[in-house]
């Protein structure tokens, strides 16, 4: 979380921040509008990271298993290699280090699955847009919250 937070969701909080700081001085807005990049930022990663597990190339356009190619841990193997048998765990953790094939990268995100990496990402992709959404409640509803909940769809839906 850590790493996302410091990477993409930092970016979208400050960007929301510095979108609200331009039209108003409102501190409420500034940090309903803050945590809403913050939790958008999140949601977006999480998807990334799962797209990396779940993707076709011909759609993202850069190969599945990028993340795992270059030796990256991200959330639906963290989550997965906590749940699983400590000896499967480390079988997995020795094929990350040496930079898998395309066959043991098709290993690994069987594991991820079996070990519910996959489902825990999407669950926490999914907590990170609703409460973006939430942080969105004290502004009125119109055309702008509207594109601002579609951002969040389209993020969470997207396929590459």
């Amino acid at each position: 979380y850590t790493i996302i937070e410091n990477k993409t969701a930092a970016l979208m909080s400050a960007c929301c921040d510095l979108g609200a700081l331009s039209i108003s001085e409102n501190g409420d807005n500034r940090t309903a509008l803050k945590a809403y990049g913050q939790n958008l930022g999140m949601a977006f990663q999480i998807k990334d990271d799962l797209l990396d597990y779940q993707s076709n190339s011909a759609i993202t356009g850069k190969p599945s298993g990028n993340d795992l190619r270059e030796k990256k841990y991200t959330l639906p193997l963290i989550h997965a290699m906590e749940n699983a048998p400590k000896k499967e765990a480390k079988r997995i953790r020795r094929l990350v280090a040496k930079g898998p094939s395309n066959q043991q990268i098709n290993e690994i995100v069987q594991f991820a699955t079996e070990y519910n990496g996959i489902e825990y990402a999407r669950e926490k992709m999914f907590e990170f847009q609703t409460k973006a959404i939430e942080n969105l409640e004290l502004f009125p509803d119109n055309q702008i919250k509207k594109a601002a909940i579609q951002i969040l769809d389209f993020v969470i839906s997207r396929e590459k």
